[in-house]
């Protein structure tokens, strides 16, 4: 479904010439979900493939992240929904090349990029590309830690 929100709303852009890396932009004016645009993504779709019980858990998990987004991202930004690389084609150079044209741009137009992660492990590849880390959250109710992560554009 965050792609199909990517593709409807933002920017959804993959690696060539073999598909084995994602990354999804959403501009901040679209960076939180309304019922009306999950359906259009394919909200249905999702509540169907995995139930009501999961769709309520990524509630709370997105009710979460978007609190933090509205604490660390100053608007014009750019959300960095997803990036994703193939576990076997990871540290090869895939995540950079698909965020950097994009992180360039942002810096042209003086906008800054927000991203989050629960997964420690990847926090040094977000700050050789600029972001910085912010303090851990926990999601209440949920054995799920997030880090914010900001990336102002780069002076000049």
């Amino acid at each position: 479904m965050r792609i199909g929100y990517g593709l409807r709303f933002g920017e959804v852009h993959v690696t060539a010439p073999d598909p084995v890396g994602i990354a999804v932009w959403l501009p901040s004016e679209a960076a939180s979900m309304t019922t009306w645009r999950e359906v259009l993504a394919g909200g249905i779709g999702l509540y169907r493939a995995v139930g009501a019980d999961a769709i309520a858990r990524m509630t709370q998990v997105s009710r979460h992240n978007e609190q933090l987004r509205r604490e660390h991202a100053r608007e014009p930004y750019w959300f960095l929904s997803i990036l994703a690389v193939a576990p076997d084609h990871q540290g090869h150079g895939h995540g950079a090349a698909l965020v950097r044209p994009t992180l360039a741009r942002l810096d042209r137009d003086r906008a800054s990029c927000y991203a989050e992660t629960t997964d420690r492990s990847v926090l040094p590849f977000y700050e050789r590309l600029g972001f910085r880390v912010g303090a851990e959250s926990a999601v209440p109710g949920i054995d799920l830690t997030v880090f914010p992560l900001v990336r102002p554009p780069a002076p000049g």
